[in-house]
């Protein structure tokens, strides 16, 4: 199995709370060696949430791999790193 490990950070007030993009990739490579998935990481940091999901480039990559049967899954330290309504994309 093979998880996209996405990861994004766009205020210092994440940063500071232990949402760093270093402790956000640390956390889901360990997630993946521990069930010894492979992984891709996707980093789209400094990009604000607000933004549609054609301005976040690596989530537009993400969600184009996981499409193509390139990942089988998505691993996110925290669900808002995800945009909502992507998730509801068909």
């Amino acid at each position: 199995m093979k998880l996209g490990i996405y990861i994004r950070v766009s205020t210092e007030e994440q940063k500071l709370n232990g949402h760093s993009i270093d402790n956000q990739k640390q956390r889901g490579i360990d997630y993946c060696e521990f069930h010894k998935f492979d992984y891709s990481i996707y980093s789209d940091a400094g990009y604000s949430g607000q933004l549609s999901i054609d301005k976040l480039p690596q989530l537009s990559n993400l969600n184009n791999d996981l499409r193509r049967g390139h990942i089988d899954g998505i691993y996110v330290y925290k669900y808002d790193r995800l945009k909502k309504n992507w998730l509801n994309m068909k």
